[in-house]
């Protein structure tokens, strides 16, 4: 099934709806013998994860696992990570799914499909070594499913809103705001479980109100960074500003191609979708941030430049107060000095 292995060996996974692909390649294999890697195919039931794990032993006998590199599929890929947990595997790791992609583009394959994934995957982690990072807190999980629908909930009443808005017909009037009343209760209900859940978790309490005490921060906007983020503590400013999208894209090339830099954006935008009311709503006040954001104007930037200076700024902010334990004050000249 498949060959000794010396070294240890990764293991890729293409994950899908009702089955996943699984490659298993040692950490010596090369780039150019994607197409020799042995691949399997199994159902992500019960019985096809345990089919998995026994196709797995035999390459566990002659070497240790170490890792899984799998691409971040949203409902799907966390069940799978729930799902191997009695494996006895290493913590998965969850890439962005355009990195194996590009990477797929580097080794010059045209092919794409879900053995060629699972291989281009194990090869991603053989060279690249992604970390862990699926091993998370429920607290923030669960946080994040609540946010998440009461976001969605939120979504539906603007659109029903909008249907009653350009309804005609007055005999649909009454259903359309029957519906609107009733997606206003589910979504006022959704919040008030996350306020519990807030109140229970004494440790996530005191952190939504060290975040509450910086100016332009309220609470839905501390829930939502938190649902995202999880433990902003353990992220550092840069990787925060890279994760949200909210620094700028350079764009160049010899002396002729100069575009206007740009928010690299990415894969943040409900952060940045929430971040970005506040930041407007601050730009208005006589804050230090709102005070430092009109300075960058006056020097240049336009305003949505400057928006965006300000949700950046925000951010580090709050992982700056959760960092320190202490609310914000409204003395350190330092936070102000670089952007």
């Amino acid at each position: 099934m498949t060959t000794k292995l010396q070294g240890g060996f990764w293991v890729g996974v293409d994950v899908g709806k009702r089955t996943v692909d699984a490659c298993v390649a040692s950490v010596h294999a090369r780039p150019g013998q994607w197409a020799k890697l042995p691949v399997g195919h199994f159902a992500t039931d019960e019985q096809g994860i345990a089919a998995l794990g026994q196709w797995l032993r035999s390459a566990l006998e002659h070497g240790p696992c170490v890792g899984v590199c799998i691409e971040s599929t949203g409902a799907y890929s966390h069940r799978f990570v729930r799902a191997i947990e009695h494996l006895g595997l290493p913590e998965v790791s969850m890439v962005n799914p355009a990195l194996p992609v590009a990477f797929r583009k580097s080794l010059g394959l045209r092919d794409k499909c879900d053995r060629v994934d699972a291989a281009v995957l194990a090869l991603y982690g053989i060279v690249h070594r992604p970390a862990p990072n699926t091993n998370k807190d429920k607290t923030y999980e669960q946080l994040r499913t609540l946010k998440r629908l009461h976001d969605d909930y939120d979504t539906d009443v603007q659109r029903w809103e909008n249907r009653l808005e350009q309804c005609l017909d007055d005999t649909m009037r009454a259903p359309i705001m029957e519906t609107i009343a009733y997606l206003k209760r589910c979504r006022k209900d959704i919040w008030r479980t996350i306020q519990q859940r807030i109140k229970e978790q004494d440790a996530l309490g005191r952190d939504v109100a060290l975040l509450c005490s910086i100016p332009g921060v309220g609470e839905k906007t501390a829930v939502l960074v938190l649902a995202e983020f999880g433990n902003l503590r353990s992220w550092s400013r840069t990787q925060l500003v890279s994760y949200a999208g909210l620094y700028p894209k350079v764009y160049s090339s010899g002396t002729s191609v100069h575009l206007k830099p740009r928010l690299a954006r990415g894969g943040g935008a409900r952060i940045r979708k929430g971040l970005y009311m506040p930041a407007c709503g601050q730009l208005r006040t006589n804050t230090r941030v709102a005070c430092w954001a009109r300075e960058l104007i006056a020097r240049g930037k336009t305003k949505m430049e400057a928006i965006g200076a300000i949700m950046r700024k925000q951010l580090q902010l709050m992982r700056g107060v959760l960092v320190s334990g202490v609310p914000y004050q409204d003395k350190h000249p330092k936070a102000f000095l670089t952007h």
